[in-house]
């Protein structure tokens, strides 16, 4: 038999196979050595079987590479099946959220009957606007109607910038207002 050896295989030499494994968990050279077995001369008889079992070792590294990146999309596919089957079981979804917050803001704003201690009503009548502004603005949120506003940086820092830097922030914000009203465009084309 010629030629190198079969790098998917495991090495004959057992404590070539043991180096190389070593070298895979990512120890040293010397490290993976002492490891495998070997007493002598590790400076120097380290690299000898380096050179003979290095793709041997790059096999080993990129089998164990792919076996934890499948294993990580099992993971992020278990995840969101989950995530999905706790959706469906509470029958949660935007549509019905939204639904439940308008219904909201409408009960909240219905007239009540302020009733005595006899609880007989007295003749006037009370809603909660505070609920109903609330679910309002949850609604007007969800839809994108509102900008939250917020200052970044210390006080002064805008009036340091000069005219060009302030065109170009406020070009990043148009562009980035941009991005997420075609975010948004595009996920209600997929809703509706």
């Amino acid at each position: 038999m010629s030629g190198k050896p079969d790098a998917s295989k495991p090495l004959q030499n057992s404590r070539h196979e043991l180096y190389c494994q070593a070298r895979a968990d990512g120890m040293t050279q010397m490290a993976a050595y002492v490891a495998a077995g070997y007493t002598s001369n590790p400076q120097t008889n380290a690299w000898h079987i380096e050179k003979k079992v290095t793709e041997r070792i790059a096999f080993i590294m990129k089998t164990r590479a792919e076996r934890t990146e499948k294993q990580d999309q099992r993971i992020a596919e278990s995840i969101r099946k989950s995530h999905e089957e706790a959706i469906q079981k509470v029958a949660l979804s935007k549509e019905w959220v939204l639904a439940e917050l308008r219904d909201n803001a409408e009960k909240a704003k219905a007239a009540i009957p302020v009733l005595d201690s006899k609880g007989e009503p007295t003749g006037e009548y009370r809603a909660d606007w505070s609920a109903s502004n609330q679910a309002l603005k949850l609604l007007g949120v969800e839809l994108g109607m509102f900008v939250e506003k917020s200052e970044r940086g210390k006080p002064g820092d805008f009036e340091k910038l000069t005219p060009q830097a302030v065109r170009q922030a406020l070009a990043a914000v148009e562009d980035e207002l941009a991005k997420r009203r075609a975010q948004k465009a595009s996920e209600a084309k997929k809703a509706g």
